[in-house]
């Protein structure tokens, strides 16, 4: 049986396509999260089991703590991890090529 912090990190290894790694879990039990970075800039992706949905904060400078949940405003149909999981990959996805294209 593998850990929430396990399923987050198989789940979102792809991010590693664009050269962020993993560097640790935020470990809190009603918003498990993990941690990826590239250079100074971070990736945190995470579950809130309060609001049942996903957020994907970015940060260009993790020092500076100005990151924002680039997810916020999504709205989802159920509060499943399972069914938002493939909508949630896909903007992260998005987010990453644009973010590759500056």
């Amino acid at each position: 049986m593998c850990t929430i912090y396990q399923r987050i990190k198989k789940d979102f290894s792809f991010v590693e396509n664009y050269g962020f790694s993993f560097a640790y879990p935020l470990k809190h039990y009603v918003h498990p999260s993990v941690l990826y970075k590239r250079g100074k800039e971070a990736l945190d992706i995470g579950f809130d089991y309060e609001t049942g949905k996903f957020c994907a904060y970015y940060s260009d400078d993790y020092m500076k703590y100005n990151s924002f949940d680039f997810l916020a405003d999504d709205k989802y149909d159920n509060r499943s991890y399972k069914k938002q999981l493939p909508l949630v990959k896909e903007k992260i996805d998005v987010f990453l090529k644009g973010l590759n294209k500056k």
